[in-house]
């Protein structure tokens, strides 16, 4: 089996060396497989298809840490870092479904995405990720300053605005922070 890998690998068939490496090479040639695979589908553009990739390669890897020595930390960090490609070429809606919650990758990440969302005016997609990801995952401070601002502004979503800067005050236990928008709000919280 090693010698189809070593093939599909000379034949650029870097998906098919990936699926076979499972039996015929270790995890981190296996996963330098697929990352080959996933920089061919970027280099076509092919975005879809590279976050699909990069959920099925990463989530099919053995990130157990006796694996081999430093292997999980180097499989995370390729992680986060075909997900940051794919993040600043704009292409959050491909990718923010697939972002993991276990492991939990860096907070740069996640800050992207709700980054990308608030800044965007997505507030919905911003709104669903800050509920859907744990706080600690996320910089909660920047985004309640962010919001905080937003509030201040005053425009059409300043409700929207302040509703979910109350959800991030209440996670965090910052119950003093909350309380002022939520009589703003008339919740009985």
């Amino acid at each position: 089996l090693e010698d189809r890998f070593k093939w599909f690998i000379e034949k650029n068939d870097f998906f098919k060396a990936w699926e076979i490496g499972a039996y015929a090479v270790n995890a981190r040639d296996r996963l330098d497989a697929g990352l080959k695979d996933i920089g061919q589908l970027i280099d076509r553009k092919e975005w879809g298809s590279a976050a699909s990739r990069i959920s099925t390669i990463f989530s099919n890897t053995d990130l157990s840490p006796a694996e081999e020595d430093g292997f999980y930390e180097y499989a995370i960090q390729k992680w986060q870092e075909m997900i940051s490609v794919l993040i600043e070429y704009k292409k959050v809606d491909e990718i923010a479904p697939l972002i993991p919650h276990n492991p939990k990758l860096d907070a740069p990440i996640y800050d992207s995405v709700l980054e990308y969302y608030l800044d965007t005016g997505d507030f919905s997609m911003f709104a669903h990720y800050i509920h859907l990801w744990h706080v600690n995952f996320f910089t909660g401070a920047k985004f309640e300053d962010s919001l905080e601002e937003r509030v201040e502004l005053q425009d059409s979503h300043e409700a929207d605005y302040r509703k979910e800067l109350v959800y991030l005050y209440l996670e965090e236990n910052k119950y003093v922070r909350a309380i002022p928008h939520l009589l703003k709000m008339k919740d009985t919280r």
